[in-house]
C-alpha cells in the first residue's frame, strides 16, 4: 500500500504531462517503435590517443608529459593503443554478462541486485 502513495504522490508532484511523457517513452521502447530503437552506426576505430607531435613554446615541462590517467582520482589506468573494455569494471575486472543487449533494452535495476526486507522495516 505504501508503494502505491508513493507512486500516486509522485505522479501528482511530477505532473499528467512528465507522467504521460514517460508511458509513451517505456511503450516506444517495448514496442520497438522509438527512434532510439532504430539508430544504427559503426563503432569508431582508432588510435583513439596519440602522442602530441607539436611542442607549445612558453608551456612547462609538465604540461607536456603524457600522464597516466587515474580513475576516481587515484586508480591508475594506463593508456593502450585499443579502446578500452567498456564492459568491464574498471575496479574489479569483471566484466557484464549481457553485453550484447542494446542500451535500451538493459533493465533499469538488476533484479538480483535488489534486497527484499521483511515487512514491518
Amino acid at each position: 500500500m505504501r508503494r502505491l502513495w508513493t507512486k500516486l504522490n509522485t505522479a501528482r508532484l511530477l505532473g499528467l504531462t512528465n507522467v504521460f511523457r514517460v508511458l509513451i517513452y517505456k511503450a516506444g521502447l517495448r514496442t520497438g517503435t522509438h527512434p532510439v530503437c532504430r539508430i544504427r552506426s559503426a563503432s569508431p576505430t582508432g588510435p583513439f590517443f596519440e602522442t602530441p607531435t607539436s611542442q607549445i613554446e612558453g608551456a612547462d615541462l609538465y604540461s607536456q608529459q603524457i600522464r597516466t590517467p587515474q580513475l576516481f582520482g587515484w586508480l591508475e589506468s594506463p593508456l593502450a593503443d585499443a579502446p578500452p573494455d567498456w564492459h568491464s569494471n574498471a575496479l574489479t575486472g569483471q566484466r557484464a554478462e549481457r553485453t550484447a543487449l542494446n542500451w535500451w533494452r538493459i533493465p533499469d535495476w538488476d533484479p538480483s541486485e535488489l534486497s527484499v526486507q521483511p515487512a514491518g522495516r
